[in-house]
């Protein structure tokens, strides 16, 4: 009888018990079963599940929206573009940036739309068009590509950015409020979305918070100029100008050639400091804020300092730039009056000038008809003379002085007893001082 035991790969015959791995034993020659261990199977390797990562960082994406904001608000749009578009060939958020800061809406959809075919990968593109459908406020257009933006970010806090965006657009304040929170959930320290929280606020009318959110902004990014542009103009509005000069100053240590934060500055400090005002209104000219309301603002500055020569030209370039504006053709006139060469031709010119356009613009003004009925009188016209200084009389009888003072009323009031008594018209007769129709009736 034949047994076998296997012990590993070795055999034994329990005739001669000799140890065999083959059929036959040697030893006694009786033939066996060799039993041949079934080998162990390979040992295989689970397969990794590669996932697609995203290839750009959701942070830099953050940063770069934000930078694409505060640039908007400083008008250096085109200078962050150029800077973006040459790191762009290595820098998938550069990139984005690049895109997103393009002037034109249709160009800038068109830049994300083939950027998705050509990385048919990419969060970029579809997040592009999610903000440009943001800023168009289409919301049916905006559902899809914003979520695939989501998957492909693994739910980065830029894309939540992006739909409150759109819903704040759309008047959806408190849709946008929870998913401005969703993004600041994500990642507390996304610029964006600090912006769009603070956004969302001021869309609320809730001045308070919207001051605190600017303020966490730029504590979150301290070189963010429209974030303490913001914050300034928020503190100016609930605690007034004073309060604000810190903000302001704040900002303009940013930018200190913002021709907006240095007018806003500028008046400010006026009436608390009006040479520091003066100093920041006139930067702010010199920067291209040359509208009507900041010549104007200027001139006062200068006048209250004391500076007439700088007051005037001052005037003058705010009539230039806006021929209607009556304010400025009345600083012309009186500045013009009182200056030491008021005799000279030239200044004489420039004073009927003045006086000529109030009354182009009003049909009643005290100073102007006074210098064109003294002028209409040295001109020997007598008949415009009479008429205006009736006018000038009649209008101060009913408590409108145009500003002048009792020692120019009294001038005036000489000037025209003068005019009266050159033309032999007794001041006590019937009808009586002042009917103008009976005095040109005389004089013709």
């Amino acid at each position: 009888m034949i047994r076998r035991i296997v012990r590993a790969a070795c055999f034994t015959c329990f005739t001669c018990f000799t140890c065999f791995t083959c059929f036959t034993c040697f030893t006694c020659l009786i033939g066996v079963a060799c039993v041949t261990p079934a080998p162990e199977p390979p040992v295989v390797a689970p397969k990794k599940v590669v996932e697609d990562k995203p290839d750009v960082d959701a942070a830099a994406l953050c940063s770069v929206k934000a930078e694409v904001d505060d640039a908007a608000s400083r008008l250096h749009l085109a200078e962050l573009r150029t800077r973006l578009e040459k790191e762009a060939p290595t820098d998938r958020a550069a990139q984005f940036g690049a895109m997103l800061s393009i002037a034109n809406e249709q160009d800038r959809f068109h830049a994300f739309h083939d950027d998705s075919a050509n990385h048919p990968r990419s969060v970029v593109g579809p997040l592009g068009e999610c903000f440009v459908y943001a800023s168009w406020k289409m919301g049916d257009q905006a559902t899809g590509r914003c979520q695939t933006a989501d998957d492909r970010s693994k739910g980065a806090a830029i894309v939540d950015v992006a739909r409150a965006e759109l819903a704040r657009r759309r008047g959806q304040l408190d849709v946008a409020q929870t998913l401005s929170d969703n993004a600041r959930l994500t990642d507390n320290g996304c610029a964006a979305a600090l912006i769009e929280a603070a956004r969302i606020a001021a869309a609320k009318n809730d001045s308070g918070k919207a001051l605190a959110a600017w303020e966490r902004a730029q504590k979150a990014w301290p070189k963010c100029y429209l974030c303490a542009v913001e914050a300034a103009k928020l503190t100016e509005a609930t605690s007034g100008k004073s309060a604000a000069v810190p903000k302001w100053e704040a900002a303009l240590a940013l930018e200190p050639d913002a021709p907006e934060a240095l007018r806003r500055y500028g008046a400010a400090l006026a009436g608390v400091d009006d040479k520091k005002a003066l100093t920041a209104y006139e930067q702010a000219i010199a920067a291209g804020q040359k509208d009507t309301a900041t010549l104007m603002g200027a001139e006062q500055l200068a006048a209250s300092t004391g500076d007439d020569d700088r007051a005037l030209a001052l005037a003058e370039q705010a009539a230039k730039a806006q021929p209607n504006e009556i304010d400025a053709w009345r600083a012309i006139l009186a500045l013009s009056s009182k200056k030491t060469d008021a005799s000279t031709p030239e200044s004489k010119s420039k004073i009927i000038n003045a006086a000529t356009q109030i009354l182009r613009l009003v049909d009643e003004d005290v100073p102007a008809l006074v210098v064109l009925g003294r002028d209409a009188r040295a001109k020997g016209d007598l008949v415009q003379a009479v008429l205006r200084f009736d006018a000038a009389d009649r209008a101060i009888a009913a408590g409108r002085t145009g500003g002048l003072s009792s020692a120019e009323l009294d001038a005036f009031k000489k000037d025209e007893a003068a005019l009266l008594g050159q033309l032999k018209v007794p001041t006590t007769s019937t009808p009586p001082k002042g009917n103008a129709n009976a005095v040109v009736y005389a004089v013709q």
